[in-house]
């Protein structure tokens, strides 16, 4: 299941060498790195009351070269398996899109790299040596596995 799941994620990362260089991208852009501040007056409000929070990147030991999508796949990988995810992606995308276009261009590049972020855990959790993660690393490798196969199947 890895490795048929690495062989559709290194196809896409192929077309997306044939289509534009890569960049540095943040490598580990999730919620949990990302600081927000509220907007004035200490609470959070909407854009368009001229209050919107800031947001800002943290944690940039994982940048390397590659692409947007990739960026927005572990981004989107942490909700993608919610019952929710088709309004929450929409909601993001949304958001996304109002300050750049929308970087899945065959409309299946968002999937194949959450695809690609289990793999990356699933090696994550081979190489770390920590006891805790070691111990739960047989949950951890059939819940990846799991997410891998599923996206497969589509």
């Amino acid at each position: 299941m890895f490795a048929a799941g690495a062989t559709v994620v290194e196809r896409a990362i192929g077309a997306l060498r044939d289509r534009e260089p890569p960049r540095v991208i943040h490598g580990d852009l999730h919620r949990w790195n990302v600081l927000v501040e509220p907007g004035r007056g200490g609470t959070a409000r909407r854009p368009e009351d001229g209050h919107a929070p800031t947001a800002a990147a943290i944690d940039f030991e994982d940048l390397a070269w590659g692409w947007p999508v990739q960026d927005l796949a572990i981004a989107l990988y942490y909700i993608a398996f919610e019952p929710r995810y088709p309004a929450l992606l929409e909601a993001f995308r949304n958001g996304y899109e109002s300050v750049r276009p929308w970087p899945d261009e065959t409309g299946g590049e968002i999937d194949t790299f959450i695809a690609g972020r289990a793999l990356v855990l699933a090696n994550d959790v081979e190489l770390l040596e920590e006891p805790e993660v070691r111990a739960r690393g047989p949950m951890w490798m059939e819940r990846f596995e799991g997410r891998i196969r599923a996206f497969l199947e589509r």
